[in-house]
């Protein structure tokens, strides 16, 4: 009896050392993910696998936090560990998840004029909801006329509609000029600005391109001051049809062999591809963006997630993100194919003072807009 009782405490030993070890690992994982965007994208093993924990660390950061509170339950002492690693992992949970209760408010500030800026990536102005594309007006058209926006920042968009598309389009056009009589575009972008103050382009050393210019600089002459914006669309992940499909399929728990193997190797080699070109591109802006210098925005679809290196490398050089200091809870700007991200963003540097930022869901383009209201 004894010896039966002495292998049990024996076996109840190991598996709680299994269970730590489990737990510990997860812990380093999370560590590794919230803060993965501090390695650069390389060829190296880490330059591979620290892009894609990061995209991942919402998830892991929300089992880690259900895993501490089911241990603490339990009153298990692993549960310290979750604690610990949450409060190391607080910076980069606050800014997927940000709690900014009455910031949002401008109250004190309503002596100074604020100015509404939006970004928007607007698929070429092809509606969405395809249920919509008989409509005589053209939604996105009606978004934009009705924004209220100072400054508009798109991607996406070479050609405005004609009435092929929508009949009343031609009136759209109409209004939509009226209010911004001031547009530049980078055609070889799809990138453009329409505003209500002057604005024309900059000209800038030619940054990597290896389908479309991924960012165009803009001075806009408002009448507090000059500010510089900075239009991007950085590198797509470049994903197919069907690696879409593989992924939809994995995230309904369909997903059979084929699929796995189809993502292990094919999307996750583009993801890499990817976030290497984004990061050189966006070292590239960065540079030009400190030979401008003054008040600068830098908003656009970068097709990366808030803890990455592409949103790093601009933070470590003084911009700072409108995202978590101004929205409330977990928010993102891409709605298709599963793809639940905040890949848009806005970050800004010098005297900006941002007020109120809003992601609406406007089921117009596979994106959503991103709308800040700042001071200059």
């Amino acid at each position: 009896m004894t010896t039966h009782n002495s292998q049990k405490a024996s076996v109840i030993k190991w598996f709680r050392y299994v269970i730590w070890a489990v737990i510990v690992l997860y812990c380093g994982m999370s560590v590794y993910s919230a803060y993965g965007g501090y390695i650069r994208p390389s060829l190296s093993i880490a330059g591979k696998t620290a892009p894609l924990a990061v995209m991942a660390f919402p998830a892991i950061a929300f089992s880690l936090v259900v895993m501490t509170a089911l241990l603490t339950c339990f009153k298990s002492k692993m549960a310290y560990a979750g604690f610990v690693t949450i409060c190391i992992c607080a910076p980069a949970i606050w800014n997927i998840c940000p709690i900014n209760i009455g910031k949002n408010q401008v109250s004190a500030l309503q002596e100074y004029k604020t100015y509404k800026f939006i970004t928007f990536n607007v698929m070429n102005m092809w509606d969405y909801d395809k249920t919509k594309h008989n409509n005589p007006d053209n939604r996105l058209l009606s978004f934009l006329i009705h924004s209220d926006a100072d400054i508009l920042s798109l991607q996406e968009i070479i050609y405005f509609p004609d009435e092929s598309q929508n009949s009343n389009v031609r009136a759209q056009l109409d209004s939509l000029f009226k209010i911004y009589p001031h547009r530049v575009q980078a055609t070889n972008g799809a990138l453009m600005v329409l505003s209500k103050y002057p604005v024309r382009r900059i000209n800038l050393p030619q940054p990597l391109v290896n389908r479309f210019l991924p960012y165009a600089a803009f001075t806009v002459e408002l009448p507090q001051g000059t500010i510089t914006l900075f239009d991007c669309h950085l590198e797509s992940i470049g994903l197919t049809d069907s690696d879409k499909a593989s992924y939809q399929d994995i995230t309904r728990g369909k997903a059979n062999k084929s699929d796995i193997k189809g993502i292990k190797n094919s999307a996750i080699h583009k993801l890499n591809e990817a976030y290497r070109t984004r990061a050189i591109q966006i070292n590239q802006l960065r540079e030009a963006a400190d030979s401008i210098g003054g008040n600068i925005i830098i908003a656009g679809d970068f097709n990366d997630v808030p803890l990455s290196y592409t949103i790093r490398s601009l933070k470590d050089a003084g911009f700072k993100e409108a995202y978590p200091s101004l929205a409330i809870g977990p928010g993102f700007t891409y709605q298709a194919d599963r793809l639940y991200f905040r890949i848009d963003h806005i970050l800004y540097r010098g005297s900006l003072r941002p007020t109120s930022l809003e992601i609406p869901k406007v089921s117009l383009s596979d994106h959503y807009p991103m709308i800040m209201t700042f001071l200059e």
